[in-house]
Protein backbone atom coordinates (compact mmCIF):
# COMPACT_ATOMS: atom_id res chain seq x y z
CA UNK A 1 0.00 0.00 0.00
CA UNK A 2 1.07 3.60 -0.68
CA UNK A 3 0.68 6.06 1.46
CA UNK A 4 0.07 10.35 0.47
CA UNK A 5 2.17 12.34 2.00
CA UNK A 6 2.75 16.27 1.55
CA UNK A 7 1.81 15.11 -2.03
CA UNK A 8 4.45 12.70 -2.45
CA UNK A 9 3.90 8.88 -2.83
CA UNK A 10 6.20 7.84 0.28
CA UNK A 11 6.40 4.53 -0.46
CA UNK A 12 8.17 5.50 -4.41
CA UNK A 13 10.09 8.05 -2.79
CA UNK A 14 11.27 6.25 -0.19
CA UNK A 15 13.39 4.10 -2.84
CA UNK A 16 10.84 1.08 -3.59
CA UNK A 17 11.46 0.45 -6.78
CA UNK A 18 8.93 -1.89 -7.44
CA UNK A 19 6.62 1.15 -7.71
CA UNK A 20 6.52 3.70 -10.35
CA UNK A 21 7.46 7.33 -8.81
CA UNK A 22 4.38 9.10 -8.41
CA UNK A 23 4.04 12.79 -7.81
CA UNK A 24 0.50 14.00 -6.80
CA UNK A 25 -0.11 17.82 -5.99
CA UNK A 26 -2.76 18.81 -3.86
CA UNK A 27 -3.05 21.73 -2.14
CA UNK A 28 -5.63 22.57 0.14
CA UNK A 29 -8.86 23.42 -1.64
CA UNK A 30 -7.72 21.22 -4.61
CA UNK A 31 -10.08 19.73 -7.20
CA UNK A 32 -10.84 16.96 -7.34
CA UNK A 33 -10.71 16.15 -3.61
CA UNK A 34 -8.33 14.08 -2.27
CA UNK A 35 -8.90 10.22 -2.74
CA UNK A 36 -11.30 10.85 -5.51
CA UNK A 37 -10.41 9.89 -8.94
CA UNK A 38 -11.01 12.38 -12.04
CA UNK A 39 -13.19 12.35 -14.71
CA UNK A 40 -12.41 9.45 -17.71
CA UNK A 41 -15.36 8.66 -19.36
CA UNK A 42 -16.02 10.94 -22.10
CA UNK A 43 -19.61 11.01 -23.86
CA UNK A 44 -20.63 12.37 -26.85
CA UNK A 45 -23.23 12.49 -28.60
CA UNK A 46 -25.00 9.19 -27.51
CA UNK A 47 -28.25 8.78 -26.16
CA UNK A 48 -28.91 7.47 -22.81
CA UNK A 49 -32.21 5.51 -21.41
CA UNK A 50 -32.59 3.87 -18.09
CA UNK A 51 -30.90 4.21 -14.96
CA UNK A 52 -27.68 6.24 -15.57
CA UNK A 53 -24.83 6.83 -12.19
CA UNK A 54 -22.74 10.15 -13.99
CA UNK A 55 -20.47 10.18 -11.14
CA UNK A 56 -17.23 11.15 -12.62
CA UNK A 57 -18.56 11.10 -16.15
CA UNK A 58 -18.21 14.11 -19.22
CA UNK A 59 -21.39 14.08 -21.25
CA UNK A 60 -21.16 16.88 -23.97
CA UNK A 61 -24.11 17.13 -26.63
CA UNK A 62 -25.86 13.88 -25.46
CA UNK A 63 -29.43 13.17 -24.71
CA UNK A 64 -31.10 11.86 -21.80
CA UNK A 65 -34.52 9.96 -22.63
CA UNK A 66 -37.18 8.65 -19.40
CA UNK A 67 -33.13 8.42 -17.72
CA UNK A 68 -33.05 8.28 -13.79
CA UNK A 69 -30.19 10.13 -13.60
CA UNK A 70 -28.24 8.78 -10.23
CA UNK A 71 -25.54 11.00 -8.22
CA UNK A 72 -23.43 9.03 -5.48
CA UNK A 73 -21.42 11.95 -4.38
CA UNK A 74 -18.22 10.94 -6.20
CA UNK A 75 -16.75 13.40 -8.69
CA UNK A 76 -19.38 15.93 -9.97
CA UNK A 77 -20.06 14.72 -13.73
CA UNK A 78 -20.08 17.33 -16.35
CA UNK A 79 -22.79 18.10 -18.61
CA UNK A 80 -22.25 20.38 -21.79
CA UNK A 81 -25.37 20.84 -24.86
CA UNK A 82 -27.11 18.11 -23.75
CA UNK A 83 -30.90 17.53 -23.65
CA UNK A 84 -33.20 15.37 -21.18
CA UNK A 85 -36.14 14.26 -21.95
CA UNK A 86 -38.84 13.09 -19.42
CA UNK A 87 -36.02 12.22 -16.87
CA UNK A 88 -35.27 12.68 -13.38
CA UNK A 89 -32.20 12.93 -11.00
CA UNK A 90 -31.80 10.91 -8.04
CA UNK A 91 -29.02 10.82 -5.18
CA UNK A 92 -27.46 8.04 -3.72
CA UNK A 93 -25.07 6.87 -0.98
CA UNK A 94 -23.08 10.50 0.32
CA UNK A 95 -24.81 12.56 -1.98
CA UNK A 96 -28.19 11.24 -0.81
CA UNK A 97 -26.94 11.76 3.11
CA UNK A 98 -25.87 15.70 2.23
CA UNK A 99 -29.32 15.96 0.63
CA UNK A 100 -31.04 15.24 3.73
CA UNK A 101 -28.65 16.89 5.80
CA UNK A 102 -30.10 20.15 3.95
CA UNK A 103 -33.11 19.49 3.77
CA UNK A 104 -33.31 18.93 7.85
CA UNK A 105 -31.57 22.23 8.16
CA UNK A 106 -33.81 24.20 6.03
CA UNK A 107 -36.67 23.44 8.37
CA UNK A 108 -37.52 26.67 10.71
CA UNK A 109 -37.16 24.17 13.74
CA UNK A 110 -33.78 23.78 12.65
CA UNK A 111 -32.69 27.12 13.07
CA UNK A 112 -30.45 27.19 10.38
CA UNK A 113 -33.27 27.54 7.30
CA UNK A 114 -31.33 31.48 6.73
CA UNK A 115 -28.18 30.06 6.78
CA UNK A 116 -28.88 27.27 4.35
CA UNK A 117 -31.50 29.49 2.12
CA UNK A 118 -28.02 31.94 1.48
CA UNK A 119 -25.40 29.76 1.06
CA UNK A 120 -27.33 28.31 -2.32
CA UNK A 121 -28.43 31.96 -2.96
CA UNK A 122 -25.00 32.43 -3.78
CA UNK A 123 -24.10 29.76 -5.71
CA UNK A 124 -27.50 30.46 -8.13
CA UNK A 125 -27.70 34.18 -7.44
CA UNK A 126 -31.67 33.69 -7.04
Amino acid sequence: MTAIQDGVDTEASQGNTNVPRKVHLRSKGAYPPAGVAPIVDHHVGLIFTGSILVDGNRYMNCTFERCVITYSGGVPPSFSGCQFKASRVSFARAAANTLAFLIAMDSPESGLQRVVRETFRGFTGH
